[in-house]
């Protein structure tokens, strides 16, 4: 099962997208992880890693990202960088 949250607020998505990824990943997933954002101006900001929430930390600046709205996925069953959301 894939783990999905959106958020769109006032304050910056990536660390209220990051806290709600981790609260879901014990039902299933941390195989493949992307998030995105998008600033005032239309700017898009997305990063995506084989790995988990820990993973995406650790290899991309995800939690600075820009933005008052983004989603971030979570998927269980796959292993191809490419076949990590968000498709972009």
């Amino acid at each position: 099962m894939c783990n999905i949250s959106g958020y769109a607020g006032t304050r910056r998505a990536a660390p209220i997208l990051i806290e709600m990824l981790k609260k879901q990943e014990f039902f299933d997933g941390g195989l493949s992880t992307g998030i995105a954002t998008v600033d005032n101006e239309g700017n898009l900001y997305h990063a995506k890693v084989l790995g988990s929430v820990e993973d995406l930390l650790a290899k991309t600046d995800a939690i600075n990202f820009p933005g008052n709205v983004g989603i971030i996925h979570s998927r269980p069953d796959d292993n191809y960088i490419e076949h990590a959301h968000p498709f972009v």
